[in-house]
């Protein structure tokens, strides 16, 4: 459908925003301004929301007339699981009451890499949008 690949371009290219936005907000002013909205919870959880059910949904959603339906959107769909589950556990971290340690670890594992991700995310979104239909895109 095509209202998931529009669906999956945004929510990869804005998750991947809202992941980097630190990072990119140094090297690029344009990113600097962006930084403050991103960082709002409000919009973390929206997009953790839809990059996640975007991703699950791409996966089980056949794309309608392509000859390889799973293989062409699995790295955007992977890709916008990860952004989702990253955003969502950097929005509901501030909200649980488990041990500090144990959140810890989970954080050192997961947010380590988050900039890495968000930028994936971003370079996925862009190829996506420019081969809808390549394999592996």
């Amino acid at each position: 459908m095509v209202q998931f690949y529009f669906l999956s371009i945004v929510a990869n290219f804005l998750g991947g925003v809202a992941l980097s936005a630190d990072y990119l907000g140094t090297k690029f002013p344009f990113f600097e301004s962006m930084k403050g909205t991103f960082q709002k919870r409000s919009i973390k959880i929206g997009l953790g929301f839809t990059a996640l059910i975007v991703g699950i949904f791409k996966l089980i959603v056949k794309p309608v007339g392509w000859a390889v339906p799973f293989a062409g959107d699995l790295l955007p769909a992977l890709t916008g699981i990860g952004i989702g589950l990253a955003l969502l556990f950097d929005f509901f971290k501030q909200k649980t009451n488990l041990e500090k340690e144990s959140m810890e670890k989970v954080e050192n594992a997961v947010m380590t890499y988050r900039v890495p991700l968000g930028i994936l995310g971003m370079v996925v979104a862009f190829l996506h949008f420019l081969i809808p239909g390549a394999l592996f895109l």
